[in-house]
């Protein structure tokens, strides 16, 4: 399960440098701080995988918020720079990382609740 997830994350994050490149920064500079700030999320993520995440219920509420804001965090920048692209879509750009931490916090509660009703349930 953990695999799958740091495998998600580094294809999300090297995904994430290739939107940068797309968006065709003036310096090495803002390059890097601009991919540094939208890999944020999933650094977060591998440091939680790493050190926190160590009995199923939070490895699996782990890897399933993982999924869920990986894809959206993406989706999200397809659509602000390829599929809608305009004048404010650099802001945007820089609000993903925050719109992922916010999914974060919300959904980790509530997926690692439903896990765990969900193995009462099935145990007995």
């Amino acid at each position: 399960m953990k695999r799958f997830a740091y495998s998600l994350l580094v294809i999300a994050a090297l995904t994430s440098i290739i939107f940068v490149q797309t968006l065709k920064p003036t310096s090495l500079m803002e390059n890097m701080i601009i991919s540094g700030w939208l890999m944020l999320p999933y650094i977060v993520l591998v440091l939680f995988l790493r050190f926190i995440a160590k009995n199923r219920p939070v490895i699996m509420a782990t890897v399933i918020v993982s999924a869920i804001v990986v894809t959206s965090g993406l989706v999200f920048l397809i659509d602000i720079i390829y599929l809608h692209p305009d004048a404010q879509g650099g802001i945007a750009v820089m609000f993903t990382p925050i719109y992922q931490g916010a999914g974060m916090v919300v959904l980790f509660p509530a997926v690692y609740w439903l896990i765990r009703v969900n193995d009462k349930q099935i145990t007995g």
